[in-house]
């Protein structure tokens, strides 16, 4: 009786004070603050003169990652490494049982042998991006379309050990829990599970909007894009009028199909930056924020450091300005709710006559950090982390929640007298039973109702004095086989990461080797033909194409027509690129001289009207009566003994050399896309930054 006649003194006859500690996101400073002093003012009017609101807005503490919409580098490295760190944490569980021993064990190496499938099947993604570009780029197509299928046959195999770790993960967390007779070791693999196969998955995605389309989507950007569609219709008109004089047989027709494309590939394109820029700012950037909130308070003990810091801080101000008997009143929501009562049981800033009624709004306590993470801020029971803080100062715990909240729901208090849950039955409220608990009168409502109807947990000096503040935090999350675990991963990253620093040497090799080895087979091929092939005369066609926006490189296409010995008729394209000293050499025909012999004995079989200024070589010119040599068991296989090819040693030197040389750029430019894609998957997978270290 005499505490409910105190319980109800605090509220009607003294001043008290309100702390707001926020949620996850990023609300403005002072936002809070004025919803709950409007809502107050709707519920206790006569009040408002003795109440004192303060605001404990962590989020400015530790700069935002996700800021302004723009996805930062910083932010995925902090994600990845709190991921891993999330799925490395234990039960803190002391475990007595043998066989629970070996099955924690078997957990811990299941979990390592499934990064280590991932890593691979990464590393066989890039090195084989690698690979094909390198090939590519040096004429070696047909070795690469060998490389595929033992890539992808590599990825594949890699992958059976995540695929075979999440069930061995399950069952033995549902064994231990069988054992133990308790529901943690169930969860905890549950959680690892999941968060082995959220990760890839999650960073692969926010990959794509780690580029700045917020700043691509500015006013600046649209500004520039109109100003230049606006130049692009009489920029269109002159070369049109160019075209003409050129060409007789221009059509305006062709230029405006031209010119309505090239505003619509514009017009798509902005509206896609837009769009992109649009989602990255509403969705992606909010939703990475809620991420990296939760995830960085779980597995970065910095992180988490400073907001209890930032805590410590303003109740030595409170403390300092009103005495400790001044009631105070926390008012915390979702992961506010974690911060503060991580406080209440591990700062030593509390007083021990204060008078604090904590009231938690959609706290997720009992629905994920008890249940998924168990012992590592509180204890193993919400009811034993109250009777915990009631035993340090005068306490009482109003936990407020709507019956359909996706994340806070009813803690188990109801056993605790100075402690009660309270069901706001807003049935109807489903898509936002979550947020938007600060401006709800039916909210402050229930709450104000429990705390009348709660009384106040009281204390007196010599039972505070046998309990000293302490962290339920054990040995920072890892105990022993989990460092070991994270010890040995490590060891197999940087090995990793070291074949990834070679990859570009073993890869130039492999080009190298490749152009010499088809060097030699063609070199043969022409060998055999030249001494055993038959002779004919072919017709053959010229002309040349330039590439655009080159150095230089054009493409020289051949059109041959000639009889074999049966009396058939053949045809057989052939064509060259000519890419300057980076040429590969051709054992068929010098391409050069036949080019000059074909073009100064030629007549014009083009049928377009010449043009007053022609490229050189752009027209068709077709010569006759050239000696061709075909092999009898394959016609289609020729050589032209007229034009031999040269066939020096420097040649083939040269070939080797400037291949190795021309896989630079596609290796600089793989590796540019490996930074900005595949290096933060790389980062989560690994666990550890190590590619960052290295």
């Amino acid at each position: 009786m005499i505490s409910s006649q105190r319980s109800y003194e605090v509220v009607k006859d003294h001043d008290f004070d309100v702390l707001i500690i926020h949620g996850v996101g990023n609300p403005a400073i002072g936002h809070l603050v004025r919803l709950v002093t409007e809502t107050l003012k709707r519920t206790l009017p006569d009040r408002m003169a003795t109440i004192r609101i303060s605001e404990c807005n962590w989020n400015k503490i530790v700069e935002p990652s996700a800021r302004n919409g723009a996805i930062l580098w910083n932010a995925l490295v902090d994600l990845s490494t709190s991921l891993a760190r999330a799925s490395a944490i234990s039960d803190g569980l002391p475990v007595n049982n043998r066989i629970a021993r070996l099955l924690r064990v078997l957990s811990a190496c299941a979990l390592m042998f499934a990064e280590i499938g991932i890593a691979a099947a990464l590393a066989g993604f890039v090195l084989l991006l690698l690979l094909g570009l390198s090939l590519t780029s040096a004429n070696s197509v047909g070795l690469f379309r060998d490389a595929v299928p033992v890539g992808i046959s590599f990825i594949l195999w890699s992958m059976l050990a995540p695929v075979g770790a999440l069930p061995l993960l399950i069952v033995s967390g549902l064994a231990r829990a069988l054992i133990l007779r308790a529901s943690a070791p169930f969860f905890v693999e549950l959680r690892r599970a999941l968060l082995l196969v959220f990760r890839p998955f999650l960073i692969l995605t926010l990959s794509f909007f780690f580029l700045p389309w917020r700043r691509a989507a500015s006013e600046e950007s649209l500004s520039f894009f109109l100003f230049n569609s606006l130049l692009l219709a009489p920029l269109m008109v002159c070369m049109g009028l160019v075209f003409s004089w050129l060409d007789p047989s221009f059509q305006w027709s062709e230029l405006g199909t031209a010119t309505m494309k090239t505003y619509g590939f514009i017009v798509g394109l902005s509206m896609a930056v837009v769009a992109i820029a649009f989602v990255t700012v509403r969705m992606i950037a909010p939703s990475l924020k809620v991420l990296l909130d939760i995830f960085r308070y779980i597995g970065s003990r910095g992180y988490r450091e400073a907001i209890q810091a930032h805590m410590n801080a303003l109740l030595r101000e409170r403390f300092a300005v009103s005495e400790p008997e001044r009631p105070i009143y926390i008012l915390s929501h979702s992961l506010g709710t974690v911060i503060a009562l991580d406080s209440l049981l591990s700062s030593g800033e509390w007083a021990g006559d204060a008078q604090v009624t904590l009231i938690t709004l959609g706290s997720p306590i009992r629905r994920f950090f008890v249940r998924f993470f168990p012992g590592l801020f509180f204890p193993t029971s919400v009811t034993q982390a109250a009777t915990t803080v009631s035993a340090q100062m005068n306490f009482r715990w109003i936990n407020c929640y709507r019956p359909l909240d996706q994340v806070g729901t009813a803690l188990g208090l109801s056993g605790l007298a100075y402690c009660r849950d309270v069901s706001t039955n807003q049935w109807k409220r489903i898509w936002d039973a979550h947020p938007d608990y600060w401006s709800d009168d039916c909210v402050a409502h229930a709450i104000t109702k429990a705390i009348i109807a709660t009384p106040m947990n009281l204390v007196d000096v010599e039972q505070r004095d046998r309990f000293a503040p302490q962290q339920y935090i054990v040995a920072d999350g890892l105990d022993a086989l989990e460092k070991f675990r994270q010890q040995a991963f490590a060891a197999i990253c940087r090995v990793i990461a070291v074949a990834f620093l070679l990859a570009p040497l073993i890869i130039g090799t492999t080009v190298v080797w490749a152009n010499y080895s088809t060097s030699l087979v063609e070199a043969a091929k022409a060998d055999v033909i030249e001494a055993t092939g038959i002779d004919t005369l072919a017709t053959v066609t010229h002309w040349r194409k330039r590439i655009p926006k080159s150095a230089g490189d054009y493409f020289d296409y051949f059109n041959l027509t000639y009889k074999s010995f049966d009396g058939a008729d053949r045809t057989a394209p052939l064509s060259y690129h000519y890419r300057g000293p980076l040429q590969t050499i051709d054992y068929q025909v010098n391409v050069a001289a036949l080019v000059d012999d074909v073009r100064s004995h030629c007549y014009d079989v083009d049928p377009q009207p010449a043009m007053r200024i022609e490229l050189p070589y752009r027209r068709k010119c077709r010569s006759e009566n050239i000696r061709l040599r075909y092999d009898p068991n394959a016609p289609d296989r020729f050589v032209f003994p007229d034009f031999p090819p040269n066939r020096s040693w420097w040649d083939g030197m040269r070939d080797c050399a400037f291949s190795f040389v021309y896989t630079l750029p596609s290796l600089l430019f793989a590796g540019a896309l490996t930074l900005v894609i595949a290096f933060p998957l790389g980062t989560l997978i690994l666990g550890l930054n190590v590619f960052k270290k290295v």
